[in-house]
């Protein structure tokens, strides 16, 4: 019995630097950056006052009943938005096949509602100090007083599973529902699990992506205090720049993207265009430290080669990488050593779409496989923007300059590198027209 082949038949993305796929990768393929001043919320004197925000993005945009709204957080919408426009991209407005879809998807951690937790820490503090001393914090306020100022269903939209379940709610997806939150490498776990159960028969289509939206002070102060994010002046905005000399930390970035996974089969019976088949996918662990990559990216090399493997493909076959990296010293440095291990003194071709977006943390995964799939249906690489000065260890085939390349391209291979070491590779292979 012949195994059952997946194709992707529609992308939809909601980025820094587009509303829409073909807005999107428009966009990457003219080199533009998504980096510019915060505006969700004011920095002050912040020491960061870059990010790659989704700009005029509201309510207005969200698919779905609007008195649920109140309780989407930020991530959720995007997310909801790239779902819808994903579907369209695919065509697939039939209910019944809808009803049948699975959906799995990749999220993080939700830090809004600081406005919420600061009235209710106001009402929490101790109204009469002693003279001289602050107004300390009382836990029996908070629970008596400070929780009143909080809305009543503000829980909803801190729990992850929700982005999963409100795209099911919106567009009537009755399928396998399942919620990622392994960050980076969750968008292409997602894609790895789907394409293995539409093998097996367990169902012929899933939407698969991720979603996030870290750009709170929360998150901000979360990250920066840990010497991940870089300190950036408003001007800064070419600051994200993977493998280069200069970089100093991130830049925060939000977004979200959907893929539709069909069984090629069932693709074509219903007339659906493939844009490029899944041919592989790995997954594997540098199991070294929780907020450092390993020196040599064992985790990632070991992902890359089972991806491979599975695919029965060889590192020659492979026509480019989009790397995970995302202007970290060390885990770019560790992925340019994994790719030396995977693929030699071979000058493979390499993107890094961080350059353009950020890091987009739970949703980069999924922006690394957007970047893979429209490279095979456009053959045109996208450039990594920024990165002018690099490592001694940088990738010698990094694309760089700003305009895309036009390459021919028969495999391509998506990295998500996240903190904590977990790794994930997914080749696709071209569709001939």
């Amino acid at each position: 019995m012949l195994e059952r082949r997946v194709v992707v038949t529609g992308v939809g993305v909601v980025s820094p630097i587009g509303f829409g796929y073909e807005q999107h990768w428009t966009a990457r393929c003219a080199g533009h950056s998504g980096v510019a001043q915060i505006t969700l919320f004011d920095p002050g004197d912040y020491a960061v006052q870059l990010a790659a925000e989704v700009k005029g993005f509201s309510d207005e945009l969200v698919p779905g009943d609007p008195r649920y709204y109140r309780v989407q957080n930020r991530a959720m919408k995007l997310g909801l938005a790239a779902a819808g426009d994903c579907l369209r991209h695919a065509m697939l407005d039939d209910y019944a096949l809808r009803a049948d879809t699975a959906c799995l998807a990749s999220v993080g951690r939700h830090d809004g509602g600081i406005l919420e937790f600061g009235d209710a820490a106001v009402r929490a503090m101790d109204p009469s100090p002693a003279p001289g001393e602050p107004r300390a914090f009382d836990r029996s306020r908070y629970l008596t007083r400070g929780v009143r100022a909080m809305h009543p269903l503000w829980l909803l939209t801190f729990i992850p599973n929700l982005a999963v379940a409100h795209i099911g709610l919106a567009f009537g997806l009755r399928g396998e529902a399942n919620t990622y939150t392994s960050e980076a490498a969750g968008g292409l776990q997602v894609i790895g699990d789907a394409v293995a159960s539409i093998r097996e028969g367990l169902y012929e289509r899933a939407l698969v992506g991720g979603c996030d939206s870290r750009v709170v002070p929360v998150s901000m102060a979360r990250y920066h205090s840990n010497g991940l994010l870089a300190n950036a002046r408003a001007d800064e905005t070419d600051l994200s720049m993977p493998f280069d000399t200069r970089r100093r930390g991130y830049v925060m970035g939000e977004g979200a993207a959907y893929l539709l996974l069909e069984d090629a089969a069932a693709a074509e019976r219903r007339g659906a265009r493939a844009l490029a088949e899944v041919a592989g996918w790995g997954g594997a662990s540098d199991a070294f430290h929780p907020t450092s990559a390993h020196p040599e990216g064992r985790g990632l090399a070991n992902a890359m080669g089972r991806a491979l493997a599975r695919a029965n493909a060889g590192p020659d076959d492979v026509d480019l990488v989009v790397a995970a990296a995302a202007s970290l010293r060390d885990y770019d440095a560790a992925e340019a050593r994994a790719l030396e291990r995977v693929f030699g003194s071979r000058s493979v071709a390499v993107t890094a779409p961080a350059s353009a977006i950020g890091r987009p943390h739970s949703a980069a995964g999924s922006f690394a496989a957007v970047d893979a799939i429209s490279a095979l249906a456009t053959q045109c690489i996208a450039p990594t923007i920024n990165s002018a000065e690099l490592d001694s260890d940088a990738p010698a085939g990094l694309v760089r300059g700003t305009n895309g390349h036009p390459s021919t391209l028969r495999f391509t291979l998506a990295n998500g590198y996240s903190f904590g070491g977990q790794c994930a590779s997914v080749l696709f292979r071209e569709v001939p027209a």
